[in-house]
């Protein structure tokens, strides 16, 4: 099975129940630019995904938009450097 790396840059509800509609069992999740900000709304449906899904969020997006202590458990943090491992990673990326 090929797992599929979802990444996130809005802020934008929408973007992101389809995203997690279209995720399966181990497929990853990483927020970036202005997707951080679904951290900041501690979402149940983010919460949750931990179990089944690895999460990632971009660490200087959170400093550049000041909401670093907002990481919920179950996330990563990752550099610029794991932004791109990750990509290698995963077998597919899929921008959102």
């Amino acid at each position: 099975m090929s797992l599929t790396l979802f990444t996130l840059n809005r802020h934008c509800q929408d973007s992101l129940e389809s995203c997690l509609s279209a995720m399966l069992p181990g497929d990853g999740l990483l927020l970036f630019q202005d997707g951080v900000y679904l951290l900041a709304r501690q979402k149940p449906d983010l919460d949750h995904l931990s179990a089944k899904k690895s999460l990632f969020v971009l660490g200087e997006d959170l400093v550049a938009r000041g909401i670093s202590a907002k990481i919920p458990t179950g996330y990563t943090l990752v550099d610029y450097p794991a932004f791109v491992g990750l990509t290698l990673e995963f077998s597919k990326v899929i921008s959102w």
